[in-house]
């Protein structure tokens, strides 16, 4: 299925005119004059830690590298790193999700609380801990990651729980919804049908951002569906043929309005009725691919949110993803980075 070819590559006339015209959306952000929009995200949530050093040797006690451990670092991840994206690019966002009863969730807490625009709503749980990723990082390679995290679904009190503070939300103040699947339990399939059903009944756009192997019918009806390639292949059973008729069959059987299928390198293809183009990737440079969809869903919303069209939206996702990859760690975009690369 190597048929991305299929595909049609964005002709670089219709590229620079998008370009050109993003200069305008921009420099509106930059200056924060964009009509304020809202948009909810509902999903996993986790802290990310960095463990940063030097290595100059081999342990005498195993053939492993010794790190020699010079500074560390905590930020928000999962969902809340794409609620981040969208406070670094000066929109509010509410954010649902569960943490633990621990020290995590209080640093969790701490770190949420200095972000713009940024409120959290949380199910609490007594018996799953908050999702922790370590990781061990030399110069711009990472070493090794750590992951402490419980995967179950939610029992029946963490769902009743977890429908009230919805049913608690002014659903008619969102732009956009987004669903941040990680496949650590919370989007369980009655909840995301739950969020897809009010977005529909309010006329919200939604998107959704897959976990591997999850059955389309967890996600059925969402207006955008954003998997990356390695999740595209999961569904291969859909069918033998190309490429091009799974990303069909995948759109079809999940009744999505559109799959924006991000494929790192060669940037993304967009699927729908109208449209079976690939916009190309801005990276100049990759270090580090963390948190990059995390970028792209978020900008993607966004920009769909402020009335551009879905071409549009995604050549501005994809400037955005370029600029994160160029760094290492999970980092977020602001109006100013765009504004630099589009100079």
């Amino acid at each position: 299925m190597n048929d991305l070819d299929l595909f049609q590559l964005m002709p670089q006339e219709e590229l620079k005119s998008i370009r050109d015209n993003l200069v305008q959306f921009v420099e509106k952000g930059v200056n924060n004059s964009h009509p304020q929009k809202k948009i909810l995200v509902v999903g996993d949530v986790g802290l990310d830690r960095y463990v940063y050093g030097g290595v100059d040797r081999i342990s005498p006690e195993a053939p492993v590298p010794v790190v020699l451990i010079n500074s560390r670092e905590e930020k928000l991840g999962l969902s809340a790193n794409v609620a981040q994206n969208l406070s670094s690019l000066f929109t509010e966002c509410d954010l649902i999700s569960m943490i633990g009863n621990d020290r995590h969730a209080k640093t969790f807490r701490a770190l949420a609380s200095e972000c713009w625009g940024l409120n959290t709503h949380f199910v609490e749980s007594g018996h799953r801990p908050t999702t922790v990723k370590t990781r061990i990082i030399s110069g711009q390679h990472h070493l090794l990651r750590l992951d402490d995290e419980h995967q179950g679904l939610l029992s029946e009190s963490e769902w009743e729980i977890s429908k009230a503070l919805l049913d608690s939300l002014n659903w008619s103040s969102y732009s956009a919804i987004i669903l941040q699947d990680y496949g650590k339990g919370f989007l369980s399939e009655s909840l995301c049908q739950y969020v897809i059903q009010k977005a529909k009944d309010e006329n919200i756009v939604s998107l959704v951002d897959p976990s591997l192997s999850s059955p389309l019918d967890k996600y059925k009806g969402a207006d955008i569906f954003k998997p990356n390639q390695k999740e595209v292949m999961a569904y291969k059973k859909l069918t033998e043929q190309s490429y091009l008729e799974l990303v069909s069959s995948i759109k079809e059987q999940g009744s999505f309005k559109a799959v924006v299928n991000t494929l790192g390198p060669k940037g993304v293809s967009l699927f729908s009725d109208e449209l079976q183009v690939r916009v190309p990737t801005f990276a100049k440079k990759v270090f580090d691919v963390t948190g990059a969809g995390d970028t792209v869903i978020a900008s993607l919303a966004i920009a769909l949110s402020h009335g551009l069209n879905l071409k549009e939206a995604s050549v501005f996702s994809n400037l955005c993803a370029g600029f994160v990859v160029g760094k290492v760690g999970a980092v977020t975009v602001s109006y100013e980075d765009i504004k630099s690369d589009l100079n």
